[in-house]
């Protein structure tokens, strides 16, 4: 698990960035709306695909080809929602888009964190954030319904659920490193 944290601590960045700008940038245009989701869901996807690898480093080639498998097609729907709302950047397409890519790719976080909730600590993160992602998901496609379609209410919605994704990954990232180097041998000099 060592080798975890510096994936996990790159997406709590990402997100924290993300979130950051969604609170600061009170009237966003639709090209914001486009590059920053961009920024977020492709970064995000990254860092899941990092995190696989990273997995399957700690655990031999073999690894638990289910998980490895699900992170990938997680990182993959993220990466690739990512490029539609660049090139696609409206507040009709981005809900629509974002909602495709969030909702699987926090099952399949649900779906780990069911998993491995009691062999591995990351299992109660990613139920966590699993449960963030795919409540965002659900949520866009209703902001209509209490809002104006607008860039600000769509990147308040999905910078809410990135705070709280950069927090619960921050921490956790930070407690890997902290095991990481307490699990290292200490070399005193002569």
């Amino acid at each position: 698990m060592a080798l975890i944290w510096k994936p996990l601590l790159l997406r709590a960045l990402i997100a924290a960035v993300f979130g950051a700008l969604t609170i600061f940038w009170q009237e966003p245009s639709a090209l914001v709306m486009g590059g920053s989701g961009a920024f977020y869901l492709i970064g995000t996807g990254v860092a899941m695909y990092w995190l696989r690898d990273r997995l399957r480093q700690s655990a031999g080639s073999s690894g638990d080809a289910l998980t490895l498998n699900l992170l990938r097609s997680a990182g993959i729907a993220l990466a690739v929602g990512g490029v539609l709302i660049v090139i696609f950047p409206t507040p009709e397409i981005f809900s629509i888009v974002v909602t495709i890519a969030l909702l699987p790719a926090g099952a399949v976080e649900i779906f780990l964190g069911l998993r491995h909730r009691r062999t591995t600590v990351i299992g109660r993160d990613w139920l966590i954030t699993g449960v963030v992602n795919a409540a965002t998901g659900l949520i866009l496609p209703a902001v209509p319904l209490f809002a104006v379609l607008e860039p600000h209410a769509l990147l308040g919605v999905l910078g809410g659920s990135a705070i709280i994704t950069a927090v619960v990954l921050l921490l956790a990232a930070l407690g890997y490193r902290h095991e990481a180097q307490s699990a290292r041998p200490v070399h005193h000099r002569p």
